[in-house]
């Protein structure tokens, strides 16, 4: 499903990536994302990625895991994330 962001003045959209994700134990989720300007106004789109060493474990933080918010996620490498997501 595609979400149409009207632009407001002054903010960003950020699109939260697989890695995030797992690091807030599913609170903010990944999002498959595209960006098109179907608006008379300039929009631009930046495409930044910030990606850990291959070895980083990534696991839920704990502050995101409660009792009423258990962990969803196991721990694994960020090499381990990327080559599930390509196959």
């Amino acid at each position: 499903m595609w979400i149409d962001i009207p632009p407001i003045e002054g903010t960003f959209c950020i699109n939260i990536g697989d890695s995030l994700e797992r690091w807030t134990n599913g609170i903010y989720k990944s999002t498959l994302h595209r960006v098109s300007n179907y608006t008379p106004k300039e929009r631009y789109s930046i495409a930044t990625f910030y990606d850990p060493n291959h070895w980083t474990v990534i696991e839920p933080l704990k502050s995101c895991v409660t009792e009423e918010h258990p962990q969803r996620f196991e721990p694994l490498c960020i090499g381990e994330l990327k080559t599930f997501k390509l196959n």
